[in-house]
């Protein structure tokens, strides 16, 4: 696993935070007063854009994600009106 890696989130657009993975943890470190949402996506195919969608993208009620893919994914999150910030483990 690699070293854990923050990232910081600006409100209201999506954030690449992990790139071509198949494995690894997110953890929300700047809870409040933000809503975080995930999305993801197939590595190589378009990033999302514009703003949260709850029809493609999944809010984050939990302090920790674990992600876990079938293939090589991209993961982006997106926080409503407020930065946010995130700790990436892979």
């Amino acid at each position: 696993m690699a070293d854990p890696v923050k990232v910081d989130i600006p409100a209201n657009q999506w954030t690449l935070v992990a790139s071509n993975v198949v494995g690894g943890v997110i953890s929300i470190k700047k809870w409040q007063p933000s809503r975080y949402y995930q999305t993801y996506k197939m590595t190589g195919n378009p990033a999302p854009t514009g703003d949260y969608n709850i029809d493609t993208s999944v809010e984050t009620l939990k302090r920790e994600i674990t992600i876990q893919g079938l293939g090589a994914i991209d993961v982006y999150m997106y926080c409503i009106d407020f930065d946010g910030e995130v700790v990436v483990a892979l």
